[in-house]
């Protein structure tokens, strides 16, 4: 069976080349890659996220190539974000990751009981 699983709701699929994600690979693939001291205020995940793309470990593919698929495989599907709801999410304290609420020209934590310059979403 063929199963595809994301932690995104998606509304509209589009198979087939669009010249705007070529584009988008293109661009992606001709830039240098950021030095591992880049990221040292990022969460480790998200340079594993970039090694897996410069690896091929997960590669970029279509949609149709994934429903040829006979095998289990990590990849990447890039796309054009429609519309957002926003009822689902909130603006949360980079530290426990926890609802904030405004404060003036900051953010409150009542978690870790501080007021933080910007919150994350």
């Amino acid at each position: 069976s063929i199963k595809a699983g994301n932690i995104f709701d998606a509304t509209k699929l589009i198979m087939g080349d669009v010249p705007e994600i070529v584009e988008f690979k293109e661009r992606y693939n001709s830039h240098p890659r950021p030095s591992d001291s880049s990221f040292k205020y990022v969460r480790p995940y998200i340079s594993n996220v970039r090694d897996d793309l410069e690896s091929g470990i997960s590669p970029f593919i279509g949609l149709a190539d994934f429903l040829k698929a006979n095998e289990e495989k990590n990849f990447w599907i890039y796309g054009n974000i429609i519309d957002v709801s926003d009822n689902w999410y909130f603006k949360s304290c980079p530290n426990c990751v926890r609802k904030v609420e405004p404060k003036e020209d900051k953010f409150w934590c009542n978690y870790c009981k501080d007021s933080i310059p910007f919150a994350i979403l």
